[in-house]
């Protein structure tokens, strides 16, 4: 009897509380449905982002006018101006590169997908001639030859082989214009970068080291286009290669 009587004491309660609640989300329904209920203080703010973005519009067009920006892109949300490697115009949205350019670190790009948002650049110069390293040490990983390997070859062998001043390490450690993500080629990137010699200067007499091991004591260089079998403790040219 008494659970009955509490029960009765308290369903007014409940009732106001459910009256409030149903309150609550009619005068949420009813400002999200229709704009012309939102607080005056809302309307305001509303009218104040609408001068600014138009104030910003015009701000951009009279660049624009005066050829201090590319034209507006018709679709403007959350666009990016940017500097592109291959030009001293800035644009709008990302860069799009291709073989010849100046790649986004000053590199030469002598290899582009997707449309040119993506590719490989090379270093401008030669590093230093060096050994390839842990001659009689087969290194684990670094035997891939295709485009896309060099970055996990180089990495491999640094992990494998802690010999100083070795071709992959002297790639690594290439800096250029504050970008330091650089690798040693895999035989393919190398004669990928060879078929481009023109975009990037041209290689210099003698074989150039890849990033892909033979076997223990060998690697493959590349020499005027043609891939050899080298020795890992004979001395090379290295020229760096970096991914976009």
């Amino acid at each position: 009897m008494n659970i009955i009587q509490k029960a009765k004491q308290y369903t007014p309660i409940a009732i106001l509380l459910l009256f409030s609640i149903g309150m609550i989300f009619l005068f949420y329904n009813s400002f999200a449905g229709d704009t012309t209920n939102i607080p005056y203080a809302t309307k305001a703010q509303l009218a104040d982002e609408a001068t600014a973005r138009t104030a910003t519009d015009t701000a951009l067009q009279n660049l624009v006018n005066n050829n201090a920006l590319p034209p507006l892109p018709a679709e403007r949300f959350q666009v990016t101006l940017t500097l592109c490697g291959n030009s001293d115009t800035p644009q709008w949205g990302p860069c799009h590169y291709t073989v010849g350019d100046t790649g986004p670190a000053g590199g030469k790009v002598f290899y582009t997908t997707d449309g040119g948002l993506h590719g490989l650049e090379a270093a401008p110069v030669d590093q230093l001639a060096a050994f390839w390293g842990c001659d009689g040490v087969a290194i684990t990983g670094a035997d891939g030859t295709a485009v896309g390997a060099g970055v996990t070859d180089t990495a491999d062998i640094l992990v494998g082989c802690d010999q100083t001043n070795i071709a992959a390490k002297i790639a690594d450690d290439y800096t250029l214009n504050d970008y330091n993500d650089w690798f040693l080629p895999s035989i393919d990137e190398l004669q990928l970068l060879y078929q481009h010699e023109h975009v990037d200067g041209g290689f210099a007499f003698g074989p150039y080291w890849s990033s892909t091991e033979s076997d223990s004591t060998n690697a493959i260089t590349l020499d005027h286009g043609k891939p050899l079998i080298n020795e890992k403790g004979s001395t090379f040219r290295v020229r760096a290669i970096r991914a976009f």
